[in-house]
């Protein structure tokens, strides 16, 4: 997987040039991704799919982490 840039500037909630920012970090890897999916033989919907709830997933968990971080309880 390629290298992914760092932002230029903290993070800043609701601000779409963030949102670009780190869409254009990440596409390069996520395009590679893509293509050995499908290369592998897997359906492009399916793909994004997958992609997209992986993503949600880990979103969540971490949440989940961050609230849960001193509660004594281990993830």
């Amino acid at each position: 997987m390629a290298d992914i840039n760092i932002p230029s500037s903290p993070i800043r909630k609701n601000d779409s040039a963030y949102q670009i920012e780190c869409k254009f970090a990440l596409e390069p890897s996520l395009t590679r991704l893509f293509e050995k999916a499908r290369s592998a033989g897997w359906d492009p919907q399916h793909i994004a799919l997958a992609v997209a709830a992986l993503g949600w997933e880990l979103l969540v968990d971490q949440r989940d982490r961050m609230q849960c971080e001193g509660c004594g309880i281990e993830h």
